[in-house]
């Protein structure tokens, strides 16, 4: 019934999905390309992946919480969707194979900085954007470029309010 408003929505497990125009602002700041891939960290009840997966090769999702990435991966199968892959992790860490590196990435939750590990899993040309800042009072939207040669841009696109991304290292 909330399908049609553009407001975080609740998801399974005392979570919630980012407003459709959110969703597709980051899936459209980071460029996909059908023959491309997308590293999406926090599954949420798996929209932004539902949305992602049409538009690229494949998506790969890392949550720290087992039941809510069960419970997302059972709604993305069943409805078809893929070309979409899963894993427990903690996200703040990137996808478990370390060497491994993506087209674009799309951080769900707030981050204090985005940490260096996802910075090296995002190819030369590649894209990521991920909400950006300290305390409850926001973030900011933005969106970092990896040149050719390895160096990363910044710019920020618009103020948001995001939940936390849970795991790594806190200060």
């Amino acid at each position: 019934p909330l399908a049609y408003f553009d407001l975080p929505l609740p998801a399974e497990h005392d979570l919630r999905e980012s407003q459709p125009f959110i969703v597709a602002m980051m899936t459209d700041l980071v460029t996909p390309s059908r023959e491309g891939d997308l590293l999406i960290l926090g599954i949420g009840g798996g929209y932004q992946a539902a949305v992602a997966s049409g538009l690229v090769s494949s998506v790969f999702l890392l949550d720290l919480d087992a039941t809510a990435t069960a419970s997302g991966m059972d709604r993305l199968d069943r409805l078809g969707f893929d070309n979409v892959e899963a894993r427990v992790a903690d996200p703040y860490y990137g996808w478990p194979d370390t060497s491994r590196q993506f087209d674009s990435i799309i951080i769900r939750l707030a981050v204090d900085q985005v940490p260096s590990i996802l910075l090296r899993q995002l190819k030369p040309g590649g894209r990521l954007v991920a909400p950006v800042g300290r305390g409850e009072e926001g973030q900011e939207l933005t969106l970092f470029t990896k040149s050719a040669q390895g160096d990363i841009s910044r710019r920020t696109i618009m103020p948001v309010r995001f939940m936390r991304l849970p795991g790594g290292e806190r200060i």
